[in-house]
C-alpha cells in the first residue's frame, strides 16, 4: 500500500517540475509553489532510515543552501525521525498523511442539487485556480504561479473538477492516474463559507467513483491533519506520514 501511495503522490508532484538526482535520492525543484512548499523533495527509495544516512542528508556539506524547506517521507520510524530532525535544528512547518482506500465496494449516489463539472476551458481553469489559491494554498491567486495549473490542465492523466451549489462555484477537486493500480485525489478545497456541510466529502466521493469507473482498484491522497478525519469516514487508512521542515 505504501508503494502505491508513494508512486502516485510523487508522480503527481513531478508534473511540470524539474527533476534532479543526487546519490540514491531524487530531488525536485518545487520552489515555484511558494514558501509554504518545499524547495526540495526527498524521495526515499527504501522504507528504513538509519542515523548515518540521516546525518548525511541533513548535513551542511550535502546541501549548501541555508534555511531551506524539505519534504521528508516517514514510513515506519515515527518518533525517531522527529527527534532526530529537531536535534539537527529543524522545525516542522507542515504535517500530512498519505492515505489509501480500496474502491471495490464503494458506492456513490450523486445529489441532483449539486453540480460537478470537468474543467475544460481556460475560463473555468481560472475559477479553479482562484478557489484553490484562496482556500487550499491560503494565498492571493496573483501570488500563485499560473504554471502549476496550466501543467495540470494540459496533462492527459489529470482531470480537474469544479463543484457548484445553485450555480455558485464553491469547491474543487481533481484526480491523477498513474501507471500503478491507483488513482490519486488532489486539490480538494471548499469555500470557507460552505465548509462543515459535507461538500468536501461529496467531491471526494465523486473522485473515488470516477477512479473506480476508470478501472483503478485504489484511491490515494495526501491529507492534512484536519482533513484526515473526513477521509477516514470514507474508508481511507493512513500507513505513511509526510513532513515539511525548515532549518531554524
Amino acid at each position: 500500500m505504501i508503494k502505491l501511495i508513494k508512486q502516485n503522490l510523487f508522480s503527481f508532484y513531478k508534473i511540470g517540475i524539474q527533476e534532479r538526482s543526487r546519490y540514491e535520492y531524487e530531488m525536485l525543484d518545487y520552489s515555484y509553489a511558494g514558501e509554504k512548499w518545499p524547495t526540495r523533495v526527498w524521495i526515499k527509495n527504501t522504507e528504513i532510515y538509519d542515523e548515518k544516512e540521516l546525518e548525511r542528508f541533513f548535513s551542511d556539506d550535502f546541501f549548501k543552501e541555508k534555511n531551506i524547506s524539505w519534504f521528508l517521507e516517514n514510513c515506519s520510524t515515527g518518533k525517531y525521525i522527529r527527534d532526530f530532525v529537531i536535534k539537527k535544528g529543524y522545525t516542522f512547518l507542515y504535517e500530512s498523511a498519505g492515505m489509501i482506500k480500496d474502491n471495490e465496494d464503494f458506492i456513490f449516489l450523486p445529489d441532483n442539487l449539486l453540480s460537478i463539472e470537468k474543467v475544460a476551458t481556460e475560463q473555468k481553469l481560472e475559477i479553479f485556480k482562484r478557489i484553490v489559491s484562496k482556500e487550499l494554498f491560503e494565498k492571493d491567486p496573483r501570488e500563485v504561479s499560473e504554471s502549476i495549473f496550466i501543467n495540470l490542465f494540459k496533462n492527459e492523466n489529470v482531470e480537474l473538477y469544479l463543484l457548484s451549489d445553485k450555480d455558485k462555484h464553491i469547491g474543487t477537486g481533481g484526480i491523477f492516474l498513474d501507471s500503478s493500480n491507483s488513482g490519486g485525489i488532489y486539490m480538494i478545497s471548499i469555500d470557507k463559507a460552505f465548509r462543515r456541510q459535507g461538500y468536501g466529502k461529496y467531491i471526494t466521493s465523486m473522485c473515488i467513483n470516477r477512479i473506480k469507473h476508470l478501472g483503478y482498484r485504489h484511491s490515494v491522497l495526501n491529507a492534512t491533519l484536519s482533513g484526515e478525519v473526513v477521509y477516514r469516514e470514507l474508508g481511507f487508512v493512513s500507513p505513511v506520514s509526510f513532513y515539511i521542515i525548515r532549518k531554524k
